[in-house]
């Protein structure tokens, strides 16, 4: 969880924002299918699978403001104003969700200031971890102001997941992103697919563009006993540039691309979907793994 801390206006109240209706998720979740459907009509493709996530109370991290408007204390999120277009805040009492918790019991949560943070803060955030202990062990509160970071101990916390009967246990890095939905695990950015689908592969080289990301990933892959990767801090860019012309790359040292023979391409792109020079890349891979949180791209 990110949480700011402010004195501002009154705020709006959103039902759509903050209200969570369990009972329409299988309708909900049946126009997403049908609207897949219609997407992939011109294709032939098997019957899809279709995974069902838990109703409510799923997420695993949020980010919310914290307001003060006198004697008062608010949590807020916002959203777009239907007619000036701009960002308004809408108070929050009640939302079905999780901070930056795992499935393992650990939990983090980040607050963020905008003054200086002292002695004073650091006591205060004791005792709100010492009041916070019966909802997750350990939980780990970071304190974050301008040119500033305090942690009371860590700034990560570990998750454990379960694939295919395997035991998995993924580092996850404050400010770094995670998946919100563990439930559904669809993300990249730490190895959470490569340390899962590496043993399957005689090689595998994966990229990302986040500095601590890639430390994240190495360390998990590390601690799940795979060791036939090669991870590379560069944009997909960069490495499609490279495969394409066999050039060399600083941030691929040691990797010849012009002996490899991948078959495999799992790609994971932000909800925009993949850049054009990636896009066509796809073309020249027998398999292709694209996981997206837009099917429409």
């Amino acid at each position: 969880m990110s949480q700011s801390v402010e004195s501002g206006p009154a705020v709006h109240y959103s039902a759509a924002l903050t209200s969570i209706d369990a009972s329409q998720y299988e309708a909900q979740l049946a126009t997403k299918v049908a609207w897949l459907e219609t997407l992939f009509q011109d294709l032939e493709h098997p019957p899809f699978a279709i995974h069902r996530s838990e109703p409510e109370n799923f997420r695993m991290r949020t980010e919310f403001d914290v307001w003060h408007s006198g004697d008062s204390l608010e949590f807020q999120m916002f959203e777009k104003d239907p007619k000036t277009g701009e960002r308004r805040p809408v108070r929050v009492d009640q939302f079905p969700v999780n901070l930056h918790t795992t499935l393992s019991g650990q939990a983090m949560v980040t607050l963020l200031y905008h003054r200086k943070l002292g002695d004073a803060w650091q006591e205060a955030a004791q005792k709100l971890r010492v009041c916070l202990g019966d909802l997750a062990s350990p939980i780990h509160i970071i304190g974050r102001s301008r040119g500033q970071k305090i942690c009371l101990d860590a700034d990560e916390v570990e998750e454990t997941l379960t694939v295919e009967g395997q035991t998995l246990r993924y580092v996850q890095v404050e400010a770094n992103f995670s998946q919100p939905n563990a439930g559904i695990s669809l993300y990249c950015g730490n190895g959470n697919f490569t340390a899962a689908l590496a043993p399957r592969f005689r090689r595998v080289v994966a990229t990302e563009v986040s500095k601590r990301s890639v430390a994240a990933a190495r360390r998990n892959c590390a601690q799940n006993g795979v060791n036939n990767v090669f991870l590379a801090r560069m944009r997909s860019e960069e490495f499609t540039e490279a495969w394409r012309t066999g050039g060399k790359k600083e941030r691929l040292k040691g990797l010849d691309l012009v002996e490899c023979d991948f078959q495999t391409l799992l790609v994971d792109p932000p909800r925009a979907g993949l850049d054009p020079d990636t896009l066509q890349l796809l073309h020249e891979f027998d398999n292709v793994i694209y996981i997206s949180c837009n099917p429409g791209t």
